[in-house]
């Protein structure tokens, strides 16, 4: 059977813990825990509403923004999935906050909640009995977000901006780009010039380009063979291991770590000998910056090295 779920709850003030594990993802954990909770601690009964609590908008504004999910894989390639589990928060209408996930995953089917305030730390769902609670940490900027899609279960942290899927997606995107432009001017441009008859132009530091467009075609292979291979395997079946391929395709960013220092020692030798135009070295210097700004961004997705 696919898949496989836990979960922890723990009372410390009862000195009770209740660790659920099922080989599915049915979500009877949640059930099981509605059931106990209903049977054990019953909710008393409510005399009276509580009443909401008035903040402005730049009170409001300080629990906005991207919130990820705290049970994520920290340490393996798996973290890939962690921006599946991000909810935003955003301010609604009449003083409460909006509760909604990615669009860029959930397109037509992102659940919104809206949350209205009744303590300065504490939302109560407007259309039922639900709470939902934040904290702040020392120097008040709120931090973690607790259950805030269901009644029960689920502490998000607040993440910084450069950590959201925007910034990451754009991060890559900038990479993709430099490096297709790479390949189209070595090898993809001297071929064509060959098939014509004519010669490559570029003679002095032919060999830059050769590094540029090599380390872009790794790179790229990379981007398109390994998620391929991971999807072609069975995300689910990594839990038994990862696949040879996969692992020979985690081997190509090693590599061009290390030849992306030639691509720095080329841009430095180009513009102090005034190599080329200045446009092809303004190219060759943002060929450059991709492939150093790939290796933080592989190393942030546990994707540098064998990490799984």
């Amino acid at each position: 059977m696919r898949g496989y779920s836990s979960s922890l709850t723990l009372l410390s003030d009862r000195n009770i813990g209740i660790f659920i594990a099922t080989n599915s993802f049915s979500g009877i954990n949640g059930k099981l825990l509605t059931q106990f909770f209903d049977r054990y601690f019953p909710a008393p009964q409510q005399t009276s509403p509580k009443k909401p609590l008035a903040l402005s908008a730049e009170q409001l504004e300080r629990f906005t923004g991207t919130y990820r999910d705290l049970e994520y894989p920290r340490h393996t390639f798996a973290k890939l999935t962690a921006p599946f589990e991000h909810i935003n928060i955003k301010q609604g209408d009449n003083g409460t906050l909006l509760v909604s996930t990615p669009g860029l995953f959930f397109i037509g089917n992102a659940p919104k909640i809206q949350l209205a305030p009744i303590e300065p730390l504490l939302f109560q769902r407007v259309n039922d009995d639900a709470f939902t609670a934040f904290e702040p940490d020392e120097s008040g900027w709120i931090r973690y977000a607790f259950n805030p899609l269901w009644a029960k279960i689920g502490a998000y942290e607040h993440i910084p901006w450069y950590e959201t899927s925007w910034v990451q997606l754009g991060i890559l995107g900038f990479c993709t780009v430099l490096f297709l432009s790479a390949i189209f001017v070595y090898p993809i441009k001297p071929l064509i010039q060959r098939l014509r008859g004519k010669r490559f132009q570029v003679k002095q530091l032919r060999w830059a380009w050769r590094l540029a467009g090599l380390i872009g075609t790794l790179n790229l292979v990379f981007l398109i063979g390994f998620p391929l291979s991971i999807w072609l395997y069975g995300f689910w079946r990594l839990v038994y291991g990862v696949p040879a391929v996969a692992i020979a395709f985690l081997c190509i960013p090693l590599l061009t770590t290390f030849l992306t220092l030639g691509l720095f020692i080329f841009t430095a030798w180009a513009w102090k000998n005034n190599y080329w135009s200045l446009v092809k070295r303004s190219h060759y210097s943002l060929i450059t910056l991709a492939a150093l700004v790939f290796i933080p961004f592989l190393a942030y997705w546990n994707l540098l090295g064998f990490q799984f």
